[in-house]
């Protein structure tokens, strides 16, 4: 038998296959392209460096944070998602859009910096979750301290170790003598 008459009979026979209605069933633990929520993430830039194949990327700026998706170059392995510290990260559960050029599903976000509680500069994000890991507790200390800059945060962090050593020594370190 050859190869045309395999093509021949094939062509005059009927479907043998039929159309699922609607979408074709997800398996269980199915990963999609990846997702960022703005109001969580922290800006760390961890998510760039767990994906290997390059597919995120993050600019700092003086004001915000930039967070770059390339869903072309995805392997949707989820580490990314699995190092994000804030959980800012998910992966959806459909697959991506059908396209021409795969630069037609980039994603591109950008995280503004909140002012500084205490001199109005951009200050990184710290949110509670990462409160949470770093410390047991998050007492009003701790959680002042996470809306100040950076500048302020040494400069609060300098008064108080010059206030601790001040009994110490016995005299005001602000005032040479």
């Amino acid at each position: 038998m050859g190869i045309w008459s395999v093509i021949t009979g094939n062509l005059a026979k009927r479907r043998l296959t039929i159309r699922l209605p609607g979408e074709a069933p997800r398996p269980v633990g199915f990963r999609g392209p990846v997702v960022l929520d703005e109001a969580k993430c922290v800006c760390c830039g961890m998510c760039r460096y767990a994906c290997v194949s390059e597919a995120i990327a993050v600019g700092y700026f003086a004001d915000r944070f930039t967070w770059e998706y390339r869903t072309g170059r995805c392997t949707f392995c989820g580490k990314c998602v699995e190092v994000c510290p804030s959980r800012a990260l998910s992966q959806k559960a459909e697959s991506p859009a059908a396209c021409e050029r795969p630069a037609e599903l980039d994603a591109a976000r950008e995280v503004p910096f909140p002012p500084c509680a205490r001199c109005g500069r951009p200050a990184l994000p710290i949110t509670d979750t990462v409160l949470l890991k770093a410390f047991r507790e998050i007492g009003e200390d701790v959680a002042s301290w996470s809306r100040l800059c950076l500048r302020c945060r040494r400069s609060r962090y300098s008064m108080g170790v010059a206030a601790g050593l001040k009994p110490a020594l016995g005299r005001d370190l602000r005032r040479p003598e």
